[in-house]
């Protein structure tokens, strides 16, 4: 039995990476800006107009059950979370998946945006995954503001116990929208990755 779950537990990882290669090439990150603690990448994604972007963040003396928390409850959110105005939980699709809801302050040159996600929690043999996928099309009624594409969302929790370490990698492709030049749009989108994620690890490291 404990083969059999390893067997499909393999052939979904491998199925995964294969997806991820469609849409951008996982060997291709340019470093934008760096700590000791925060890395944060990008490309240009492929058959996307809008970059592939990579945050790794490491948390000492944590667990991916208490990393967890940070990333999934509501509150904790809005404590690292950039520019977030609220975020409603919309449906819950039995224990491991849910879709929310995300409502995002003006900042400039963009207006208002929401963003909508139904995301699906796995364990894995070192911690535990998390893939989103847009939802606008089936919750049309929710948005009233410019809509925020994801293509791409995916989350990584990685243990590490040996070195009483925690890594969180988070990818996304994500279309702002609306009427504003890509070369802009990609410039908020960097910050705002790295300011959420730099936010996060101190809240992390100081929280242990």
């Amino acid at each position: 039995m404990f083969k059999a779950l390893l067997l499909v537990l393999s052939f979904t990882l491998s199925f995964k990476t294969i997806a991820d290669e469609q849409l951008f090439n996982p060997d291709n990150w340019q470093v934008w800006r760096q700590t000791e603690l925060v890395t944060v990448s990008y490309q240009q994604a492929k058959s996307q107009n809008a970059l592939a972007i990579t945050a790794q963040v490491t948390a000492f003396q944590h667990t991916p059950e208490t990393i967890l928390s940070w990333i999934s409850e509501p509150q904790k959110i809005k404590n690292w979370m950039v520019l977030i105005k609220e975020i409603k939980t919309v449906d819950h699709h039995g224990v491991t998946k849910i879709t929310t809801l995300f409502n995002f302050d003006s900042v400039w040159p963009l207006s208002k945006r929401q963003m909508i996600l139904t995301s699906e929690f796995e364990f894995t043999p070192n911690g535990f995954e998390i893939n989103s996928k847009d939802a606008q099309a089936l919750y049309p009624e929710l948005l009233t503001e410019t809509i925020v594409s994801v293509p791409y969302s995916h989350w990584q929790v990685i243990n590490d116990s040996k070195q009483g370490a925690v890594t969180i990698v988070y990818t996304s492709i994500t279309r702002l929208n609306g009427d504003i030049p890509n070369m802009l749009t990609d410039k908020v989108m960097l910050r705002s990755m790295w300011q959420s994620f730099d936010n996060l690890a101190h809240l992390l490291n100081s929280s242990q």
